[in-house]
């Protein structure tokens, strides 16, 4: 992971240590429930607690914030920020904690996996629509 910009995503487990991925990534079974840290940006916001992350090439990756808490503890993320995070691959909405909004859970279904992280796993690297 580097210190400025946006690089790969990386995939951290006992199998792949280290190693990077693209989309396909998440369609492997095997690759399920394995921790990811990395760096990406943000390509699309869907609700408070779902967007897109890019990945290699022009592919995304969903991720959903697993904690229902109070928008005023949320992070303010916007599309073209920067960010650092660790996070989980995931296939069942059975994993995500709350009440999804309606665009979040139709997200969830049209993907066969997503990342789901916590608010304090992430951080950011850059944010250019607030000059930083």
């Amino acid at each position: 992971m580097g210190s400025s910009g946006s690089g790969p995503l990386t995939k951290v487990g006992p199998a792949s240590a280290g190693g990077r991925f693209s989309r396909l990534f998440f369609l492997a079974s095997q690759n399920l429930d394995k921790l990811v840290k990395g760096q990406a940006e943000v390509a699309s916001l869907i609700s408070d607690r779902a967007f897109y992350l890019k990945t290699q090439g022009d592919k995304k990756v969903l991720a959903i914030v697993r904690e229902d808490i109070p928008q005023h503890e949320m992070i303010d993320i916007d599309a073209g920020d920067h960010i650092q995070f660790q996070a989980w691959s995931r296939s069942s909405k059975d994993q995500v904690a709350g009440e999804l909004e309606e665009d979040a859970k139709k997200a969830i279904e049209d993907e066969p996996a997503f990342l789901t992280m916590y608010w304090r796993n992430v951080s950011f690297v850059q944010q250019p629509n607030k000059g930083t």
